[in-house]
């Protein structure tokens, strides 16, 4: 038991070298996403009443560099109410993705231009509150224990499916993977597993 943990830390030390060029919450500021709040306050209380939520966009969760992954078993995810179609823990540390702090890339308005970043984010919390099950896309981050902490940021755009499919093409181009949470390319549809 104790070998396999010192391969893990140490492909965790050996990913965070090789993934330090990957998206981070920094580079995303510096490519206009704001509004970044954690998931925690979002669940307490009302999104901010900003303009820009009411336009289509594509919004970002982002974790710290230094998070180490605790997966919630899939029973456990089902009685939480929060995941539709929870993954075995063997299946979510295969998706995991050392040494980035990009979680998931999602968009609201794609294909429902009514749609607003404000629509989306409301269904992705009440999601990870277990209030509604329409937002299945992203939902084995419910899966990682201290989710509450992690972070979401927002860009408005008016083309949220090719601005989410440029971050996913360069997030991918750095680590070779989708993010841990996104199951789908945007443009393609091409499943990540």
């Amino acid at each position: 038991m104790l070998l396999n943990y010192k391969k893990i830390i140490l492909s965790k030390q050996i990913a965070m070298k090789r993934y330090s060029n990957a998206l981070t919450k920094s580079d995303l500021i510096t490519q206009g996403f704001n509004g970044f709040t954690t998931i925690r306050e979002l669940q307490s209380g009302p999104l901010a009443r900003s303009e820009e939520l009411n336009r289509r966009g594509v919004y970002a969760v982002v974790c710290l560099l230094t998070y180490t992954p605790s997966f919630i078993d899939p029973a456990l995810a089902r009685r939480n109410h929060n995941v539709i179609s929870p993954w075995s823990l063997e299946k979510l540390k295969k998706k995991w993705v050392f040494g980035v702090e990009v979680l998931y890339f999602g968009r609201a308005g794609a294909n429902i231009k009514k749609h607003t970043l404000r629509n989306r984010l409301n269904e992705f919390i009440r999601h990870s509150q277990g209030k509604t099950k329409n937002h299945r896309e992203g939902e084995i981050l419910w899966q990682l224990r201290g989710y509450e902490n992690f972070e979401i940021g927002y860009l408005p755009t008016d083309n949220p499916e090719q601005e989410e499919s440029r971050l996913l093409d360069l997030f991918s181009s750095k680590t070779g993977k989708l993010p841990f949470a996104n199951r789908i390319r945007a443009r393609s549809r091409e499943r990540a597993f």
